[in-house]
């Protein structure tokens, strides 16, 4: 498949954009903007999670050290997922990392889908809301089939049921408060672009308007709960 050559676009003039501080604190990756230091959403999901009974019997059940190992190749094929499919969005080459063959062929078999994006705006680019109090990196800001969309990439052993992606939908519907909120863009559009060990390959389009509500609610419910985190100062 022939490289596709991506279009940039800037952040609109006018927006008093300052790129937060990213700080670990307790082996959490918190924002900075000078302010206060603010929690990720992605920590707040994890924390807000409904699942964690189901992940705790797995670990159970396979024990603590291959737990660990699987947890922790699942963060190396992740990361690198991500740099190969960010370098392609560069118009870099990705030759160099041909010899990571797993995940290689994991990006060779979503580049159809990235050739649908063009436009970009933003990639990997974290953000702040004061006004909800949270933070956040999203993958990319670009149009996906002419629509201006959030863009996710997500990697995975086996085809995950749309039924175990919701948080990925609710992250990403949290990324799109905080394009509107700091660049003064509203984004309707969340695509999900995730491949699996396996060879499968899964593309899911959302409304964000299907999870405002709930992500919301669940970020003022976790600032209720802990109220320390909504500033740290």
């Amino acid at each position: 498949m022939v490289n596709k050559k991506f279009s940039s676009c800037p952040i609109p003039s006018g927006v008093d954009y300052t790129e937060p501080t990213v700080q670990n604190i307790d082996g959490n990756r918190m924002y900075s903007n000078g302010t206060g230091v603010f929690h990720s959403i992605s920590f707040i999901l994890k924390v807000m999670a409904t699942d964690k009974d189901s992940l705790d019997r797995w670990k159970k059940r396979v024990g603590e050290e291959v737990a660990k190992k699987t947890l922790r190749d699942a963060i190396t094929r992740g990361n690198l997922f991500h740099e190969i499919c960010e370098s392609y969005l560069k118009n870099d080459c990705t030759c160099k990392y041909e010899n990571n063959l797993l995940v290689y062929s994991m990006f060779q078999n979503v580049k159809s889908e990235l050739n649908k994006i063009d436009n970009i705006i933003a990639m990997e680019f974290p953000m702040i809301s004061e006004k909800l109090g949270f933070a956040g990196k999203l993958d990319v800001l670009a149009e996906y089939n002419g629509v201006l969309s959030i863009i996710d990439f997500k990697s995975s052993r086996v085809k995950k049921k749309e039924q175990y992606c919701y948080k990925w939908f609710l992250q990403e519907a949290a990324y799109a408060l905080l394009v509107e909120e700091v660049l003064g863009i509203p984004v309707g559009q969340l695509v999900t672009i995730s491949a699996a060990e396996d060879g499968t390959v899964e593309i899911f389009v959302k409304d964000r308007d299907e999870f405002v509500h709930e992500i919301k609610s669940m970020i003022d419910e976790f600032h209720r709960i802990h109220p320390e985190c909504k500033v740290c100062k």
